[in-house]
């Protein structure tokens, strides 16, 4: 293969590498939010609030079955997948445009997918006649955010030595 298609393949592989740490690490990171939201709910919960966050110590993640943990890595792709391709596709084009994963673009898509996810759940709940309360805005937020830093931690700091991706927050543009 010839030196100069060698190159374009190896600057082609890196922002698709970066897509994929998102695609494959963020639902799961994102599930891990919502159960260490709704276990500090459970721990933290006064008398007085509602247990809308609630989960009964027999659900799937607390126990030890192989199953459970399959059934929520499907259900994490299958609700956080297409949120976690569009904050991987703004990172690696953000690779593409400065030569670095910027923070400040990740968490402006992780952002603009939380409220895109937030206006669906909305349309849903107000056919339904349920409003949404702000336990449930806040079940949903952490996730989305907590995903997308967790996977620019990874990203950032991935390979650091080879050149694959240089740190930077976006914020110390010299």
């Amino acid at each position: 293969m010839p030196a100069s298609r060698r190159a374009r393949v190896a600057a082609a592989r890196k922002p698709l590498l970066i897509w994929l740490v998102f695609v494959v690490i963020g639902p799961p990171l994102g599930l891990l939010a919502i159960l260490a939201v709704a276990l500090a709910r459970n721990t933290f919960a006064t008398a007085g609030t509602p247990e809308s966050l609630a989960l009964p110590w027999h659900w799937p993640p607390f126990s030890a079955s192989i199953d459970a943990v399959g059934l929520l890595y499907g259900a994490s792709m299958l609700f956080g997948g297409l949120q976690a391709a569009f904050v991987g596709f703004a990172a690696a084009a953000s690779y593409l445009a400065k030569g670095r994963v910027l923070l400040w673009a990740v968490l402006a898509s992780a952002l603009v997918a939380y409220v895109v996810f937030i206006l669906m759940v909305a349309n849903a709940l107000t056919r339904q006649a349920r409003p949404l309360d702000e336990s449930a805005l806040l079940l949903t937020a952490i996730p989305h955010i907590a995903a997308a830093v967790g996977c620019w931690l990874i990203v950032a700091h991935w390979r650091r030595g080879a050149d694959v991706v240089k740190v930077s927050d976006g914020f110390s543009e010299a």
